[in-house]
């Protein structure tokens, strides 16, 4: 059996990297220089594909229970596991809130009113929430929108789609607050410039 924490290393650095995404193409696409050409919306695009990676992390927390019980009671062993998985969903949780502010800096600057940056970040909590769903439930990847997209779509409207509404309108909700959670925190320590 491999270590508790070890163990898990690989397919962690692998979804940070998809998380990591999203950041760095708002870093690239959102700023006042960039000229909006088919190329930056071509981004944009894949910004939007692989924006629920980002939050995809926190579900990841699956996995957590086997691996504390393969701490068989070690409390730093246990420490350790508690605190990767903690480290794993604040890195993820801040690569997508930090996408969305700088996409809503990035708005804003383009003089876009309020309301509608607003719609649009709300939007975009709607698809990640999708996105949350197709990928863990499903099983599908970002690049499966390339790839498979009847298979994609025909799970969007599968017959539970109240149970999928449901769980994307609580994800919506839980995305939302957790954005505007790290937007005060990062807000009140002026830890990043977005």
């Amino acid at each position: 059996m491999d270590h508790p924490v070890l163990g898990n290393l690989d397919w962690m650095a692998w979804n940070l990297i998809l998380a990591a995404v999203p950041a760095a193409l708002a870093v690239a696409l959102f700023r006042r220089s960039a000229r909006r050409g088919a190329a930056w919306w071509v981004g944009v695009l894949v910004f939007v594909a692989f924006l629920p990676n980002a939050p995809y992390v926190l579900t990841d927390a699956v996995h957590m229970p086997a691996d504390l019980r393969a701490t068989e009671g070690s409390g730093l062993a246990t420490a350790a596991v508690v605190g990767l998985y903690a480290s794993f969903a604040i890195a993820g949780f801040v690569a997508y809130a930090f996408s969305l502010l700088r996409l809503g800096n990035y708005l804003r600057g383009a003089g876009v009113a309020a309301g509608v940056a607003f719609a649009v970040e709300f939007g975009l909590h709607g698809l990640a929430a999708v996105g949350i769903v197709l990928g863990r439930v499903f099983r599908f990847n970002s690049w499966d929108l390339l790839t498979r997209p009847e298979d994609v779509l025909d799970t969007v409207i599968w017959p539970q789609r109240e149970r999928m509404v449901a769980i994307v309108v609580f994800l919506v909700v839980a995305l939302a607050l957790g954005t505007m959670a790290v937007r005060a925190a990062l807000t009140r320590v002026r830890l990043i410039r977005l």
